[in-house]
C-alpha cells in the first residue's frame, strides 16, 4: 500500500511525462516525433499510456485514487478549454485529437475502478474462508513462498496468476489480495501488514509444519 505522499509523487511524476509528451511543443517535445508524425501514437502515446495503466494497476483502489485520476483528467481539460479558446492557438487539431484519446483512457481506467469498488461481490471477502490465514497473512504467505522459489518467481507466476491460485485454495478475493501486493509491498512487508500478530501466527504454523516434518523423518531411522 502507498502512503498519500508516495501516491503524489507516483502521480506527479506521471504528470509530468504526459505533459511532456502531449502539452509541449513540437522543438521541446522530448521524443523524436512530431505530433503529426504516423507513428507518433503507436510508438511514443500507446505505451506511456500501458505504463500509466500498469502504474495504475499496482495501486490500491480507493477513492484516493479516483481522485488522483480526476485532477488528472481536469488538467487536460483546463489545458484544451484555455488554448482552444485563444485567437493565436498553437494547439492543431492532431494534437486535440491526441489529448483527447489520452483523456479517454484515463476516463475508462478511472471508470473501471469505480466498479470495482461499487461492486460489493468483489470488494468484500468471501465470510467463509478455507484457511486459518486472514487475508494479509495470506497474502504474506503468498509472497514468502514466491521469495523462496516454492513456487515460481514473479517474472514465471504473475500477481494475479498467484492471486487466482490462492483464492481457490482459501475463497479469499482474487482482486483484493492482488491489490495488496505492489512493487513496493513486495520489498517492505509492513506495507500489507504493521501487526506482529500476523508474522507470529504464520511463524507458528510454519514452525508447527517443520515440526511435524521432523517427526516424520524419524520414522526413517
Amino acid at each position: 500500500m502507498y502512503t498519500p505522499n508516495r501516491l503524489n509523487e507516483i502521480f506527479e511524476t506521471l504528470r509530468k511525462k504526459s505533459h511532456s509528451i502531449l502539452l509541449s511543443r513540437p522543438s521541446q517535445n522530448d521524443h523524436d516525433f512530431q505530433y503529426i508524425d504516423i507513428n507518433f501514437k503507436s510508438w511514443v502515446l500507446d505505451p506511456f499510456i500501458i505504463e500509466v495503466i500498469n502504474t495504475i494497476d499496482d495501486l490500491e483502489y480507493d477513492e484516493l485514487l479516483i481522485n488522483k485520476i480526476d485532477f488528472w483528467i481536469e488538467d487536460f481539460e483546463l489545458f484544451l478549454s484555455e488554448n482552444l479558446h485563444r485567437k493565436n492557438t498553437t494547439i492543431t487539431p492532431i494534437q486535440k485529437s491526441l489529448i483527447d484519446y489520452f483523456i479517454s483512457k484515463l476516463t475508462d481506467e478511472k471508470l473501471s475502478i469505480s466498479n470495482f469498488l461499487e461492486d460489493n461481490s468483489n470488494n468484500i471477502d468471501s465470510k467463509l474462508s478455507n484457511t486459518i490465514l486472514t487475508r494479509n497473512e495470506t497474502v504474506l504467505l503468498m509472497l514468502y513462498l514466491q521469495e523462496q522459489k516454492a513456487i515460481l518467481p514473479e517474472k514465471n507466476l504473475s500477481t494475479k496468476k498467484l492471486s487466482d491460485a490462492f483464492e481457490t485454495l482459501t475463497w479469499y478475493k482474487s482482486e483484493q489480495m492482488r491489490k495488496t501486493i505492489t512493487k513496493d509491498s513486495r520489498v517492505e512487508k509492513n506495507l500489507i501488514s504493521t501487526f506482529n500478530s500476523n508474522y507470529d501466527r504464520l511463524k507458528s504454523l510454519l514452525e508447527a509444519i517443520i515440526e511435524q516434518i521432523e517427526i516424520d523423518k524419524s520414522n526413517f531411522f
